[in-house]
């Protein structure tokens, strides 16, 4: 339910989650140093991203992980980072300017570029991936730090919206995996959420929803990039794929692909092996509904994709 105007700044979101000033539930207000230290001391790991893996890339999600004894403490000291976060004027400013600094190291990256140009084609303005890639962030990090010099309450503002659409109660899920019969009380340190209202749980957005026309249909479109900071070429074929976890023909498509990319399979074999590439992949995105072959750090990409064609061929006519 993020706007998508708002999307760009999910990535100064995300990244500044675990180091903003919080005020607990009682009143206790934390500096974004003690949030910090209190977070290393409390949990063994944490972190906020897009997504599960490569799936669903339309929500956030946050992870906490603790030793058994300070579960507790942990589902309460969540409750406080959703909701209690202060969006302060320096610190987006600190965390803009750590996100500026590493775009240029991003865009360097062919492998990065490439996913950025893709998913560019493939995807509109209401995917959160999309509006948070190198290209997207490119131009919109240095709008936001200016903004953030001229009119900081309306950045922060935007950002209170964020969190607003984030936290809707018909999107918002929790979940528990270890050993939970370990822990004495696993349900009632819980309650710290009770202020959130009752909804009936909408189903998670999936990336079919923001597809573009290209995106739905990908034919008959290709895109050259130059990239002269780079000495190797990168390269992704999309078409039409599977959509959907229950299709019938997932399984056997998505066991296809992983025989395709086993070390010392058939692309290993004959792209890698040839030197026509470092790695050469099929890939199925069955929540977007494609699949796609990717090369990897070679020579002439279009070589690699030549020798992965044929071998394809090869396999469906026993060639």
């Amino acid at each position: 339910d993020v706007p998508p105007q708002l999307l760009p700044h999910l990535k100064v979101y995300l990244n500044s989650f675990f180091s903003l000033p919080v005020t607990r539930s009682d009143g206790t207000k934390l500096t974004h140093e003690e949030v910090v230290k209190q977070l290393d001391g409390l949990s063994v790991g944490y972190d906020i991203t897009l997504g599960q893996g490569d799936l669903f890339q339309n929500i956030v999600r946050i992870t906490i992980r603790v030793e058994p004894k300070r579960y507790e403490e942990a589902v309460s000291f969540l409750k406080d980072l959703i909701y209690g976060a202060e969006f302060t004027r320096d610190r987006l400013e600190v965390t803009t300017a750590k996100v500026q600094q590493s775009l240029p190291e991003l865009k360097r990256d062919g492998n990065t570029v490439l996913y950025a140009v893709s998913g560019d084609l493939l995807f509109d303005e209401t995917s959160a991936s999309k509006a948070s890639d190198i290209l997207a962030q490119m131009d919109h990090i240095p709008k936001l730090a200016q903004q953030l010099k001229d009119d900081p309450e309306a950045v922060i503002s935007e950002f209170k919206q964020i969190r607003d659409a984030l936290t809707k109660p018909e999107g918002v899920r929790f979940s528990v995996f270890g050993n939970v019969l370990d822990v004495e009380k696993p349900r009632s340190p819980w309650k710290v959420f009770k202020e959130i209202p009752s909804a009936s749980l909408r189903p998670p957005p999936k990336s079919s929803e923001s597809l573009t026309s290209l995106g739905k249909r990908p034919a008959k479109k290709a895109v050259v990039v130059t990239h002269p900071s780079i000495e190797s070429s990168y390269g992704i074929h999309v078409t039409t794929g599977i959509q959907g976890f229950n299709h019938a023909d997932q399984a056997a498509l998505r066991v296809a692909c992983e025989v395709l990319d086993a070390t010392e399979s058939f692309l290993w074999r004959f792209i890698r092996g040839s030197g026509l590439a470092y790695g050469a992949y099929m890939s199925l995105d069955a929540e977007a509904g494609h699949l796609s072959f990717s090369v990897y750090k070679a020579p002439d990409s279009f070589r690699a994709y030549e020798e992965g064609r044929k071998v394809i061929e090869g396999l469906a006519n026993g060639s």
